[in-house]
């Protein structure tokens, strides 16, 4: 790992909306950047680069560097591919480049450190970043629409040091996010799935935004339901949470919030289902804990995702 004076070498699994976010952040501050995805992102971005559209950050050309497949050592590897493509994407990543590196995976859900693990080596720092909304344009520019800077949480139960994972808080913090680190990973993961959990859910099921979801009594109640679920599943895992101040969180978001799983599954597009509502339900059933609830939701999303796969074909 590199001294925390030294700027670091990170490469981006997955250079998407957040992906990229990140890659034209962490370029323009100077680090060693390396974007890893498929041909057609590779050649766009070794091309044209990263056009970067933020009215906090600025307008600007990324250029970092491009491959399909990791071919040198790095000091960290973000992994900001959605769940359901995980396990192609690792198979870009070559686990003796990132030995001495830490993983952060930035993934929405639960039931991905084990794999990760698996194909990666143990240095894993469980990450979340929160209170962004980027979206890729239809000329597939990364458009940075929040007002307010993201914040991002770690935590890694004893595989990364406190020392190392003050290097990486440094280097996140220079490009103008937040960063805390916490005391597990369970707590980074429920910190932001009970929240996410309820927005996605609900969004995704009724296909509408979260101001008329709140709006609505009958979903507004379905709202607060799924955060007292999931905050029954959250302490057999060891995390307390405080609905009230969750529900307040929610109340706070833009009225037009969408999600990324309702918008995915409107398009026929795989989805975060099986890691979001899916992922807190098969815990719930793990833990014997009843989650009326999310079997609703759950039933409804699937009866969707099933209309729309027959639509399209």
């Amino acid at each position: 790992m590199a001294k925390i004076n030294t700027k670091l070498r990170i490469a981006i699994l997955g250079p998407g909306a957040i992906g990229g976010f990140l890659a034209a952040l962490f370029w323009k501050d100077g680090h060693n950047v390396i974007c890893i995805g498929n041909k057609d992102s590779v050649t766009k971005i070794q091309n044209h680069g990263i056009e970067f559209e933020s009215q906090l950050y600025g307008n600007f050309i990324a250029k970092p560097n491009s491959v399909e497949v990791l071919n040198l050592s790095v000091d960290v590897l973000f992994i900001s591919i959605k769940a359901p493509f995980m396990s192609d994407a690792l198979k870009r990543i070559n686990a003796d480049f990132i030995k001495s590196g830490t993983v952060i995976p930035l993934l929405n859900g639960v039931g991905h450190g084990e794999n990760i693990r698996d194909s990666l080596g143990p240095r894993v720092a469980t990450g979340t970043i929160g209170s962004i909304e980027v979206v890729r344009n239809k000329n597939r520019d990364v458009c940075h629409l929040s007002s307010i800077k993201p914040h991002i949480e770690i935590a890694s139960n004893d595989d990364i040091s406190k020392n190392e994972l003050k290097i990486i808080s440094k280097a996140i913090e220079s490009v103008g996010i937040s960063i805390d680190v916490l005391e597990s990973e369970s707590e980074v993961i429920w910190n932001k799935l009970i929240r996410l959990n309820a927005i996605a859910s609900l969004t995704t099921a009724y296909q509408t935004n979260i101001g008329k979801i709140r709006s609505n009594f009958k979903l507004n109640s379905l709202l607060n339901l799924i955060v007292k679920e999931s905050a029954l599943v959250a302490e057999y895992e060891g995390v307390s949470v405080d609905c009230d101040k969750v529900i307040n969180q929610i109340n706070r978001l833009s009225p037009l919030l969408e999600t990324s799983m309702q918008r995915d599954v409107e398009l026929g597009r795989k989805s975060e289902l099986e890691y979001i509502t899916g992922g807190v339900l098969r815990l719930a059933k793990s833990y014997k804990i009843s989650v009326p609830t999310h079997e609703y939701i759950y039933r409804i999303i699937r009866e969707r995702i099933i209309s729309q796969t027959l639509k399209i074909s």
